[in-house]
C-alpha cells in the first residue's frame, strides 16, 4: 500500500508544518474559500488573482505547481468549510484528510455490502481492491471530495433498489458538490416521473441554493456557470488543462486544437453517442429491484463522467464504482462473471499506470477504460442471465479458481510495478520467497519451498556462471550473425532497420519502455510460470523445471565454445553501423545493469528461447487456449531484435534450442526418465489453488 503510506506521510509532513510545495495542495483551495466566506469576501471566490492571494496568506507561499489552485465548487461548499478555515492550516489538512479517509472507508463498507461477500478473504480481497485503487488515494492525498460524489451515486442506487425514493432524492443532492454530476440522474428521473426523489431533491437544491446566495450574492447564480464554462479553454493556467481531464473533452484534447471548431465538433459528438447509449439502457420500465438496474446506472454513471467537461483524477473514484455495479450483477445473475472480474482488475491496473502513461508518451487511457466499463453494462444489458453454476476455467477446478489466477496477476503486476518505481530488480532467490508469501499459504509452503528451492539453486548457479562465460575463452565471433541475418533478409540487419525507422534519442516512446521491461523479465517469467505449473498442473511441473534447465546449461556451454558479440557490440567496435542500446528513461534504464553480466552470450538468445519454451508448455498443458500465449514469444522477438541485443538469427537458434530441450523432456527420452520415476510423481488432475482452499476453510 504504498499510496497509503505517502497518504500517511504527507499528512503527517502537513500537520507538523513541513508540508512541501507541490501538486498534493487542493485542500488549500477549500481552506482559502472557506476563509473568503468566514471574512465576508465569499462574492470572489471566483476571483482567481483573490483566490491565490488567500492561498498566500494562509499557507506563507504560493501553493501547487503554478502558483494557484482555483476554487471550482459552489459556494455552499465554502461556506462548509469556514468553519474549518479558522484552525491553523496544517491542523484544518489533518481534519480534512481523516474527512475523506472516514469517507473512503464508508464506501468501501457499503460497497462491499453491495456486493455481498460473505468469505473473509473475498473481503480483503475487495478492501485491498478499492483502497489501493489510484483514484481513491489521489483523493485522500489531495484533499479532494469526489468521494461525496462515490457516496451520492452509492446511496441513491441503493436507496433506490430497497424502494426508498424520498431517501434516494436526499442522496442524490450530494452531487451538488460537483452539479454538473447531478445532470444526467435528474433528467433520468424526470424522464421516469420519480416524483418523490425529485421532490425531495429539489428541496434539497433549494436550500443549497439559497446558502449559496447568502453568502455570495445573487449574482452568483450566473457567475458561478459562466466561471465554469470559461475554465475549460484555460491551457495551464492556475493548474488546469484540458490535456488534464479526462472526460470527452479532455481525450480529443490530445488529437485536436483545444478551442477549436474541429475539438468542439468531436467532443460533442463524443457527448451524442455517449448519451444515446445511455438513453438505450434504460429503455422500459423502471425496475430498481431487478439485477439490471445495477448496469442501467452503471451506464448512467460512465455517460456522467465521460460528457463531463471538468472530470479529474480524482473524479475516476467513481469508475470502480461502475465495476463493482457490474460485478454485483455478474454473482446476482451468474452471468459473465470472469468478464466484470477481469475489467475490474483492468480498471485497477489502468488507473494504476495511467498519469505515468499519460506523462511518458502523452497517451490518455483513462477515458477508454470508462467507455469501456459503460461498453460493458450495455452489452451486458443485452446478455440473458443463466441459471447456470458460477463460470470456471475447468470444470474439475473449484469456482474460485478463477479469483485466485486474478489476485494472484494483482500481486505480481503490483511487486513488478514497485520495482519500476523503486528503481530496483529482483533475483531469483527474492522473486523466490516473494512467490512463497504471495502463492502459497499453510502447510503447502513446506511443499513449495522442497519442490521449488533445487530449481532456484540451480538457476542461480547458472546465473553465476553466464556472467564470466565471456572470461573462458579470448575468442569473439561477430561476423557470421550479420551475413546470416544479411542472407536472410535480402542484404538487411533488422536490428539496423527497426532503431532506424522506429527509434528516436531525444524521446522516448511507449515502445521503447515496453521492449525494456520484456528483455528484462528475462528471470522473472521462468519462475513466475514454473509457479502457475506447480499449482494447478503439479505432475508437470518436473518436466518444466528440467527443460527449463536443459536449455539454460546447453545455452551455456555454446557462450562457451562460441561466444558471440550482440549488434550493439559490433556497431560500438565497429563491424555494424547504426546499432545501439537504446537507454531509455530513469524508470526502466536502470534494468540493464541489473540483467546483462555477459556482453557476448548472443546465440543463442535465451530471452527468444525461454517464452518459445512456455509457448510449448502452455500448449501442452492448456491446448488451444495455450496457442495465446505466442503473442508473448512474438512480442520479445521483437524487443530484442529492436533493443539491439540480438539478431533475428540468435531468435532463431533460441528457439531450436527450446524445441530441443522440449522434445527431449516431453519426447521419447522423458517418457523413459519418468517410468524410472526420476521424476516426482503426482496425481494428474489439476490441483486445487491455495486461494481456493483458503477459502474453504475460512
Amino acid at each position: 500500500m504504498l499510496a497509503w503510506w505517502d497518504v500517511s506521510d504527507m499528512y503527517h509532513k502537513r500537520f507538523d508544518s513541513r508540508s512541501p510545495q507541490g501538486p498534493h495542495e487542493d485542500y488549500v483551495a477549500f481552506y482559502s474559500a472557506g476563509r473568503l466566506v468566514r471574512e465576508r469576501h465569499a462574492d470572489a471566490l471566483y476571483n482567481v488573482a483573490i483566490i491565490a492571494d488567500t492561498e498566500v496568506r494562509s499557507m506563507g507561499r504560493s501553493v501547487g505547481g503554478t502558483g494557484v489552485l482555483a476554487y471550482f465548487n459552489p459556494p455552499f461548499v465554502a461556506a462548509v468549510f469556514a468553519p474549518i478555515s479558522a484552525m491553523p492550516i496544517e491542523t484544518a489538512a489533518v481534519f480534512i484528510g481523516i474527512g475523506c479517509t472516514g469517507l473512503a472507508i464508508l464506501a468501501a463498507f457499503l460497497l462491499q455490502r453491495m456486493l455481498g461477500l460473505e468469505e473473509r478473504l473475498h473481503k480483503l480481497l475487495f478492501w485491498l481492491w478499492f483502497l489501493s485503487m489510484h483514484s481513491v488515494t489521489w483523493s485522500v492525498l489531495h484533499g479532494q471530495l469526489s468521494l461525496l460524489l462515490l457516496m451520492g451515486w452509492l446511496l441513491f442506487i441503493i436507496l433506490q433498489m430497497k424502494g426508498r425514493e424520498k431517501l434516494s432524492g436526499a442522496a442524490l443532492a450530494l452531487l451538488l458538490v460537483k452539479p454538473q454530476m447531478a445532470v444526467l440522474p435528474v433528467a433520468l428521473l424526470l424522464w421516469k416521473r420519480r416524483w418523490p426523489a425529485l421532490a425531495v431533491f429539489a428541496a434539497s437544491a433549494w436550500v443549497l441554493a439559497m446558502v449559496s446566495i447568502s453568502v455570495s450574492g445573487l449574482s452568483v447564480i450566473t457567475e458561478y456557470p459562466r466561471f465554469l464554462a470559461h475554465s475549460t479553454e484555460w491551457e495551464g493556467r492556475w493548474g488546469v488543462s484540458p490535456l488534464g481531464m479526462f472526460g470527452w473533452n479532455g481525450f480529443a484534447a490530445h488529437f485536436v486544437d483545444n478551442n477549436s471548431t474541429l475539438h468542439l465538433a468531436t467532443t460533442l459528438a463524443l457527448d451524442a453517442v455517449t448519451l444515446v447509449a445511455a438513453v438505450a439502457c434504460f429503455r422500459g420500465k423502471w425496475e430498481p429491484q431487478r439485477p439490471r438496474f445495477l448496469l442501467q446506472c452503471g451506464a448512467l454513471l460512465g455517460a456522467s463522467l465521460l460528457t463531463n467537461p471538468h472530470l479529474y483524477m480524482q473524479d475516476l473514484s467513481l469508475v470502480a464504482l461502475i465495476a463493482v455495479l457490474g460485478v454485483a450483477y455478474a454473482m446476482r445473475t451468474r452471468a459473465k462473471l470472469q468478464f466484470w472480474l477481469a475489467l475490474a482488475m483492468l480498471t485497477w491496473l489502468t488507473q494504476l499506470w495511467g498519469l505515468r502513461i499519460l506523462d511518458d508518451s502523452g497517451i490518455n487511457v483513462l477515458t477508454p477504460m470508462t467507455a469501456l466499463l459503460m461498453a460493458g453494462c450495455a452489452l451486458s444489458l443485452r446478455s440473458k442471465p443463466v441459471a447456470a453454476p458460477l463460470p470456471v476455467l475447468d470444470r474439475e477446478r473449484p469456482a474460485e479458481l478463477n479469483l485466485a489466477l486474478l489476485v494472484q496477476a494483482a500481486y505480481v503486476g503490483f511487486i513488478a510495478i514497485a520495482c519500476v518505481i523503486r528503481h530496483t530488480f529482483l533475483m531469483p532467490d527474492v522473486i523466490f520467497l516473494l512467490l512463497l508469501l504471495g502463492f502459497v499459504w499453510g502447510k503447502r509452503r513446506i511443499e513449495f519451498v522442497r519442490d521449488f528451492a533445487p530449481f532456484v539453486l540451480l538457476l542461480l548457479s547458472y546465473d553465476a556462471l553466464r556472467g564470466f562465460a565471456d572470461d573462458l575463452t579470448s575468442s569473439v565471433h561477430v561476423g557470421y550473425p550479420i551475413a546470416l541475418d544479411r542472407l536472410l533478409f535480402f542484404g538487411h540487419v533488422p536490428a539496423q532497420d527497426l532503431q532506424r525507422w522506429l527509434f528516436d534519442e531525444y524521446s522516448t516512446h511507449w515502445y521503447d519502455s515496453a521492449a525494456a521491461l520484456l528483455h528484462a523479465a528475462h528471470f522473472v517469467v521462468p519462475l513466475l510460470f514454473a509457479a502457475l505449473i506447480w499449482q494447478y498442473r503439479r505432475d508437470q511441473y518436473w518436466r518444466f523445471m528440467a527443460a527449463l534447465l536443459v536449455l539454460s546449461y546447453a545455452a551455456f556451454i555454446t557462450f562457451v565454445l562460441l561466444p558471440t558479440a550482440p549488434p550493439w557490440w559490433a556497431s560500438a567496435n565497429g563491424y555494424l553501423d547504426g546499432v545501439q542500446i537504446i537507454h531509455l528513461s530513469s524508470h526502466t534504464a536502470f534494468l540493464y545493469d541489473k540483467v546483462s553480466p555477459n556482453a557476448v552470450a548472443a546465440m543463442p538468445s535465451l530471452h527468444a528461447a525461454y517464452p518459445w519454451l512456455f509457448f510449448l508448455f502452455a500448449c501442452r498443458l492448456w491446448g488451444k487456449r495455450g496457442g495465446l500465449v505466442v503473442l508473448y514469444p512474438a512480442a520479445v522477438f521483437f524487443a530484442v531484435v529492436y533493443l539491439g541485443h540480438h539478431y533475428v538469427v540468435d531468435v532463431i537458434g533460441g528457439v531450436v534450442y527450446a524445441s530441443a530441450a522440449y522434445a527431449l523432456v516431453c519426447g521419447p527420452v522423458g517418457e523413459w526418465v519418468a517410468r524410472l520415476r526420476w521424476f516426482p510423481q503426482r496425481r494428474s488432475s489439476p490441483v486445487a489453488p491455495p486461494i481456493a482452499a483458503s477459502t474453504a476453510r475460512s
